[in-house]
């Protein structure tokens, strides 16, 4: 790969108008080439400004018919061009070098994707703080990394679908993700794809 590849951003959206901007805003900041980047918003028939607010970033905006998030990175995947694919939400807020901080871990052939953690942000409300705390209780209990901060790298099971970057053509064996589920569609891709024999890092 080129130093820097790239890349394609997805995110699936649904009436997002309250969250989006921090997220575009936060894209928009960061530590990478803006011609070797792209950003699709997969939006699923938003009765709010979000697809408004998504253009206005200068986002790639696709119809999502089906509305939920599987079928959302399924529609943002063929839209893409990118050699490596991130996936994300709209209530994310990426550090300006989340892009940069996982390149040299995608020079191993066997490494399909790399993820961090779903950490909460600086001053977050004391109603974050709980959910933040529920997720850690019930991670710590299914040894995921899902809020993990863990300083380590390490070869793990499944990367969170809000922090995830892979490669194109580890993706192109895997995709379209079942439809059929409203959630954990991030689960069953990465089970897809260590079935091919590829890695998954979580990579703080």
């Amino acid at each position: 790969m080129e130093d820097y590849p790239f890349i394609s951003v997805i995110i699936p959206v649904k009436d997002e108008e309250k969250l989006i901007k921090n997220c575009l805003e936060s894209l928009k900041k960061l530590n990478y080439p803006k011609d070797r980047l792209e950003v699709i918003i997969a939006d699923g028939l938003s009765k709010d400004n979000t697809a408004q607010i998504a253009g206005e970033y200068e986002s790639k905006v696709v119809r999502n018919e089906k509305q939920t998030v599987a079928p959302g990175r399924n529609i943002g995947f063929r839209h893409s061009r990118g050699e490596l694919i991130a996936f994300s939400d709209a209530d994310c807020v990426m550090d300006k070098n989340w892009l940069n901080n996982a390149l040299k871990y995608f020079k191993q052939r066997d490494i399909a994707g790399t993820g961090g953690p779903n950490l909460a942000p600086p001053g977050e409300s004391p109603f974050g703080k709980a959910v933040r705390f529920l997720f850690l209780l019930g991670s710590l209990i299914s040894m995921s990394v899902q809020v993990s901060d863990s300083g380590k790298v390490k070869i793990v099971r499944s990367i969170p679908g809000c922090n995830a970057i892979y490669k194109r053509e580890a993706l192109k064996k895997v995709m379209p993700v079942n439809e059929g589920l409203l959630t954990c569609d991030d689960t069953e891709l990465n089970y897809q794809l260590r079935k091919k024999g590829y890695k998954l890092l979580y990579t703080p």
